[in-house]
């Protein structure tokens, strides 16, 4: 009879179910990068905004590259846990801190790309500075508490430089 595997992350999340988010915040991300490109254009070619397309474009490119990495790399998890299901191993855990750390990866990324173009698309001025609340919540569910926390403040602090760095340029 086979085993069940029942490794559980800190947020009560089985590793199927952690992998399987991971994979749901990568296809959002590639929404993302659609909206980015459209948006730049729009606001350039449709409402005669100023906007520095070089560096915008960049920062897409590198969101694009590291998330086909993020998609290659949950592909090969979800296949190691098929793998460790069928032969009911013990490398569970393992896998389960492969899938945290990536989750904490693809936060931080997330985090310093959409800081990078806020910077570049007007600042503090920026009404899209609010996507960090979205991104706080939606991450805060992959998370621990610990974890949630730390990027709270990490957010916090970006957000503050977004707002105090330009009075001292």
């Amino acid at each position: 009879m086979r085993q069940l595997q029942t490794n559980v992350n800190k947020t009560g999340l089985r590793e199927e179910e952690f992998a399987e988010r991971l994979e749901w915040f990568i296809d959002i991300r590639w929404i993302s990068v659609v909206f980015i490109i459209t948006t730049a254009l729009a606001a350039v070619n449709l409402f005669s905004v100023s906007l520095p397309l070089l560096p915008i474009f960049l920062i897409t490119l590198f969101i694009t590259i590291y998330n086909a990495g993020f998609k290659f790399y949950i592909q090969t998890v979800k296949l190691r846990i098929h793998y460790a299901d069928i032969r009911s191993s013990g490398s569970g855990t393992n896998l389960l801190s492969s899938i945290r750390r990536l989750a904490i990866i693809q936060s931080m990324l997330d985090i310093i790309s959409l800081t990078i173009i806020i910077h570049f698309t007007g600042g503090a001025e920026n009404p899209f500075i609010f996507y960090f609340i979205f991104h706080t919540i939606l991450t805060s569910m992959l998370l621990s508490k610990k974890e949630a926390y730390i990027q709270a403040c990490i957010i916090s602090i970006l957000t503050v430089s977004l707002f105090t760095l330009p009075l001292y340029a």
